[in-house]
């Protein structure tokens, strides 16, 4: 690769990984970023995860499915606890935050939960083995 500067020529060896570094750099200049907070959204929720972390769950936002972060670390506390059971057709009212990614030709979406107002109150009952 010749790189010039102020008129003079530079022969520079680089290797594969340089290259991809730089073009990395460069997209990374490129981007654009805007943060969206929505309040109090309903999301329908399509598939729940059930583990002890920030964890992506898949929910409808009007009428669009999207995977979500969920962050509610109260929320994420009571399904661990076994205070929050889901069945098919629930929906949680929450704020999300979207950040929206802008590049030349692509857009892509961050989605996070930050905080649940509302969700099902379905109490969980164990069945007893009975013989």
């Amino acid at each position: 690769m010749t790189y010039e500067e102020d008129g003079q020529k530079t022969n520079i060896n680089m290797t594969r990984e340089d290259i991809k570094t730089l073009s990395e750099v460069d997209i990374k200049d490129d981007m654009e970023e805007t943060c969206h907070l929505l309040k109090s959204e309903q999301l329908e929720i399509v598939s729940p995860v059930f583990i002890d972390e920030p964890s992506k769950w898949k929910v409808k936002l009007r009428g669009k499915t999207i995977s979500a972060t969920i962050i509610d670390r109260d929320f994420l506390d009571m399904i661990l606890q076994s205070e929050i059971s889901f069945a098919k057709g629930d929906a949680i009212v929450a704020d999300i935050e979207i950040l929206e990614k802008k590049q030349k030709k692509r857009k892509s979406f961050v989605y996070r939960i930050i905080a649940v107002h509302n969700y099902p109150r379905y109490s969980r009952v164990l069945k007893k083995n009975i013989q």
